[in-house]
């Protein structure tokens, strides 16, 4: 039996499968650094995972965890977090919508 290892959504808080998340990781390349998706989850670096739900989005920005889960000491640009959720779509089976919409990862 395989296992799904279990992850915390630096948005809510909450526990959950690592499938129910979206892995993000820090492109420090550009000035400010960028959060990205790691959609394959292979890409180099410290990874925060976050829900895919508004509420999750709004809480992690508000809260600036960014340096703490990435232990990044300069800037980060998260504005491109605001487009993981768009209101024109459903959230994905399984998850818990809040009364809030979600959208498919680009």
């Amino acid at each position: 039996m395989a296992s799904n290892p279990v992850r915390t959504c630096v948005g809510c808080r909450e526990r959950g499968p690592r499938t129910n998340l979206i892995r993000l990781v820090l492109d420090s390349a550009v000035t400010p650094a960028v959060i990205v998706v790691d959609r394959g989850n292979g890409l180099p670096g410290r990874g925060a995972w976050l829900h895919p739900r508004r509420q999750c989005v709004d809480q992690a920005i508000s809260r600036r965890v960014w340096a703490r889960a990435f232990r990044h000491q300069g800037g980060v640009d998260a504005d491109a977090l605001h487009g993981l959720v768009r209101p024109d779509r459903t959230e994905p089976a399984g998850g818990k919508t809040n009364g809030h919409t979600m959208s498919a990862l680009r």
